[in-house]
């Protein structure tokens, strides 16, 4: 992936991705199959594959729940990314909720994307990182 093509995804902010100190990461699920990436669009390198039903923790969001802070556990230990908001469901009590209808009364965190620190921090062996 060509990097300037990703320069309109950067406009959504350069602010380091970070958790308010007592925020939690909440309990979701794929609720549909989508590619895990490592920024908040599609136009961003896919980091891995996430199948329907398979266990997330969710993060936070970009305002309007469009794209999740998100980690799974994966065949080489673990991934973290950005993921489609529309495709997550997360856990309410013992229901699976669609993300966007309830993630204002669970408390999820609104958060920025940056690349600062992000993609060293989580692809630092990925090829097109450098």
């Amino acid at each position: 992936m060509n990097p300037r093509s990703m320069i309109p995804g950067l406009a959504l902010g350069l602010a380091v991705l970070a958790l308010p100190p007592n925020a939690s990461a909440a309990e979701g699920f794929a609720r549909e199959s989508s590619t895990l990436r490592a920024g908040p669009s599609f136009n961003y390198p896919r980091v891995a594959h996430v199948s329907r039903g398979v266990p997330l923790e969710v993060f936070g969001c970009l305002k309007h729940y469009t794209w999740c802070d998100v980690s799974f556990k994966s065949d080489h230990g673990g991934d973290r990314g950005w993921y489609p908001g529309g495709s997550i469901d997360l856990l309410r009590g013992s229901r699976r909720v669609h993300l966007a209808d309830n993630a204002p009364a669970l408390g999820l965190s609104t958060l920025s994307f940056g690349l600062d620190d992000d993609w060293g921090s989580y692809y630092g062996d990925r090829p097109w990182v450098h």
